[in-house]
């Protein structure tokens, strides 16, 4: 059993607690026996301890221990690095960025935005040098997430986006009507602009769709869009729209 089969074989079945978490837990105690078995090889390369490592990170963060995962995640990479397994290297920093953007906060991991911001521009410098253009368009959304971005990783993560769409970019919100600005960094800020890289790449204001998803609206709202169909999960990764619901100025 691993954690990630176990993501993808709950995709399309109804949903049962009591057995995943029973699943979770059995493929956690592999993943930690893995890595003792591993950490006993004095033959083993850093690389492949790194992702024995890795692999029980993923299943502590499914189990909901995010602070060990945490942890075992920053030590995981360590060995990667130290192996030269750079795409290995680099998805699991994508992974530990996204961990802390979208759980950091209820787990109390401490200054979890700058760490994700640290995480996701390391991936970023690592897809750089493995010419990997849609990582790095992640890893420079995930940095914007963090609120922790400045002008530079805004123009960037706009040029990359503007790539990836072949030369279009959306330039008003269309829940307002109301143009887009790339250089809006505040952290804090409405009008900074949210969007969902992993689906159908449209943009919006943050305050914008995160009172459109708080009215059940699960779909993107541009007209016709046939790939914006989870944009709750997605905007609820968002440390800034997390916020905003827990002072309850949007219902979700």
């Amino acid at each position: 059993i691993c954690c990630n089969s176990l993501s993808r074989c709950y995709t399309s079945l109804p949903f049962d607690r009591e057995k995943f978490e029973l699943n979770v837990a059995a493929a956690t105690e592999y993943a930690a026996r893995d890595v003792e078995l591993s950490e006993a090889d004095g033959n083993l390369y850093p690389a492949q301890l790194g992702s024995a490592r890795a692999q029980l990170a993923s299943c502590l963060r499914k189990g909901g221990d995010i602070v060990q995962a945490f942890e075992l995640y920053k030590v995981a990479i360590e060995g990667l690095n130290v192996g030269g397994d750079l795409s290995a290297e680099l998805m699991t920093r994508l992974e530990l960025t996204e961990m802390l953007l979208c759980e950091g906060r209820g787990a109390e991991v401490p200054d979890f935005t700058s760490e994700a911001y640290k995480q996701g521009a390391k991936a970023l410098e690592v897809s750089e040098r493995l010419n990997d253009k849609s990582n790095a368009l992640n890893a420079l959304e995930m940095m914007s997430r963090s609120g922790k971005g400045n002008k530079e990783d805004s123009e960037k993560l706009e040029a990359s986006l503007r790539e990836a769409r072949g030369g279009k970019l959306d330039k008003v919100c269309v829940l307002c009507d109301k143009a887009l600005d790339w250089g809006v960094v505040d952290a804090d800020a409405d009008d900074k602009v949210f969007t969902a890289v992993k689906m159908c790449m449209h943009s919006y204001h943050r305050g914008c769709i995160a009172a459109w998803v708080g009215q059940d609206n699960l779909r993107c709202p541009v007209h016709g869009c046939e790939k914006g169909a989870d944009m709750r999960k997605h905007v609820k990764s968002d440390p800034g729209v997390l916020l905003r619901l827990a002072k309850g100025e949007h219902d979700m």
